[in-house]
């Protein structure tokens, strides 16, 4: 996967075309954020002279029909470049519709916008039915170029970072819990969260170490997947349309102290309880904290600088919605990824505190 990162990394787009065989480019954008982040101004003249249809009518979540009309668009108009310029809705999208019959995929140019879900850098892509959810994982997915540059993070509204801001520190750190992780991942993890709690806060925040900081958190997770409190903010976002980062947030600060709670009972990491609790020690110290406690307080007055509400009751949630979050957030497939066992009694448990 090709890489660039830094002020001013946009002006390889051309070079980068040119370097991928196409004759038809298809440009992704949001419908709002492609003009007030910059993008509008800055990406068309780059793509001066090349055969290029535009496409922003889908979905923030990525829906099944939108995919069917975009991968319509593709066979339709011989597509054979995709270039992705949003948030991960958007670059979600674009590895969705980049899949062929015969199995193949069609190289991706991913573009963020946002320092957030870290697509650019991931194999997978999340795709709503009605309210259900599920990700495709497939190593073809991965765009074969990244290109980051902090200009268009700069020219976001800054309420509209908070959200993405708290999935990429959400990813970063379950990543480094995760039953999955390895030295790599748990560098690329331990950087993100280092580059990421800086500017949170930050009356003037350096922009290009956000991105950076996003950008592994995708690779981190590219490697070992998301954990408990992902699967359970699906459920939010199903059932309200809660921001994905948001939601993520609701419950990281609890799961921070549940998983430190890990015994010889309840461990589902390999390598030992041992390992678990030398695992959230580090991410203590990362945090500026000497417990779990401290380190659960650090990240609820994070998720108070973002303006984010942890409280359930103040969010409009009520008994029969809560139930609807415990019945549906419990996905298997990522609770057996979190380093303690959860179970729906102990989720039914952790919701019911929130409320």
């Amino acid at each position: 996967m090709l890489e660039y990162i830094a002020r001013g990394a946009i002006e390889q787009l051309r070079n980068v075309v040119a370097s991928l065989s196409h004759s038809n480019v298809l440009l992704l954008h949001g419908k709002l954020s492609y003009s007030v982040c910059g993008a509008q101004a800055i990406i068309p003249p780059l793509l001066a002279g090349i055969n290029v249809s535009e496409w922003a009518d889908f979905s923030t979540n990525p829906k099944v029909e939108d995919v069917q009309r975009g991968r319509a668009m593709v066979v339709g108009r011989n597509i054979d470049l995709i270039i992705a310029v949003g948030g991960g809705s958007v670059i979600d999208i674009a590895k969705l519709i980049s899949l062929k019959e015969d199995g193949s995929a069609l190289p991706i140019i991913a573009i963020p916008t946002t320092a957030g879900t870290g697509s650019e850098a991931t194999q997978f892509a999340v795709l709503w039915d009605g309210d259900k959810k599920s990700s495709v994982d497939n190593e073809k997915l991965l765009p074969k170029c990244a290109i980051i540059d902090p200009i268009f993070l700069e020219n976001q509204p800054a309420d509209s970072a908070t959200a993405p801001l708290a999935d990429a520190l959400g990813q970063a750190i379950e990543s480094y819990w995760c039953v999955n992780s390895t030295d790599e991942s748990k560098l690329y993890a331990s950087q993100a969260i280092s580059l990421i709690l800086p500017t949170i806060g930050a009356v003037k925040p350096d922009y290009l170490a956000r991105a950076l900081g996003a950008h592994l958190a995708g690779k981190a997770i590219n490697i070992t997947r998301t954990t408990a409190a992902h699967s359970i903010s699906y459920a939010f976002t199903a059932y309200s349309g809660l921001a994905h980062g948001h939601a993520v947030m609701l419950t990281l600060p609890t799961f921070f102290i549940f998983n430190s709670g890990v015994s010889d009972g309840d461990c589902l990491d390999t390598r030992g309880v041992e390992y678990v609790q030398c695992t959230m020690d580090e991410l203590n110290k990362m945090l500026g904290c000497s417990n779990a406690v401290q380190s659960a307080t650090r990240l609820a007055d994070i998720a108070h600088t973002l303006g984010l509400e942890l409280q359930l009751g103040k969010l409009g949630y009520d008994d029969k919605a809560c139930e609807y979050i415990v019945q549906h957030g419990f996905n298997p497939q990522r609770v057996k990824n979190n380093p303690r066992l959860l179970t729906e009694t102990a989720l039914a448990t952790i919701i019911g505190n929130l409320c």
